[in-house]
């Protein structure tokens, strides 16, 4: 099987060894360092990205990673759910986004998926700007949010909106913010 990474993102075949297919925690790890990569490019109280997928198999276990893992970091999520490449191209503009993550293979066979990364334009990164900066950022140490002991969310507040859309066309109305305000839970002994 394989993982092949590239300034437009990682894909690779689902399930395997981790760092050699596009497992779990790779999708955790690759969707940690493009939040990174986001946050450094502008310092700034919030950030939002953009996510939607493809019909796969894999696609909805692949998204849930993701947009959790960019929570986690505090970034804002708008859910487009299923879409095409096009529609989260512009609902990166529409929104004035900071990026944009496309989960889909493209032409691969049905066992691959694959993280495809916009920049706040809705354009695939820069290879020659970007790409050492968010290479770089696989290994390194992601600052996900503060907690003081364990935070959850609650159900209603963890459920990202799912927005409706067409080929190239997103209803605004429907597209809605998830702006992630952690909950702590202190644990005592009793």
């Amino acid at each position: 099987m394989t993982l092949i990474k590239s300034i437009s993102g990682i894909r690779g075949t689902i399930g395997g060894a981790q760092g050699e297919n596009l497992t779990p925690i790779d999708a955790v790890m690759y969707g940690a360092a493009y939040g990174t990569w986001v946050k450094k490019q502008h310092d700034k109280d919030s950030y939002k990205v953009v996510v939607g997928r493809d019909a796969r198999i894999s696609g909805n276990m692949i998204q849930e990673l993701v947009m959790n893992t960019l929570v986690g970091l505090g970034i804002n999520v708008i859910n487009l759910d299923l879409s095409t490449t096009p529609t989260v191209e512009m609902a990166v503009m529409m929104e004035h986004a900071d990026g944009g993550i496309i989960l889909t293979a493209s032409h691969n066979p049905k066992q691959w998926n694959a993280l495809k990364l916009l920049n706040n334009k809705g354009e695939f990164l820069d290879a020659s700007k970007n790409s050492p900066l968010l290479l770089s950022n696989f290994k390194a140490f992601h600052c996900f949010g503060l907690w003081l002991a364990v935070s959850m969310m609650p159900p209603s507040a963890c459920s990202i909106i799912t927005a409706i859309s067409t080929v190239g066309v997103v209803d605004k109305s429907r597209l809605i913010t998830f702006i992630p305000k952690p909950t702590s839970v202190f644990i005592t002994n009793s």
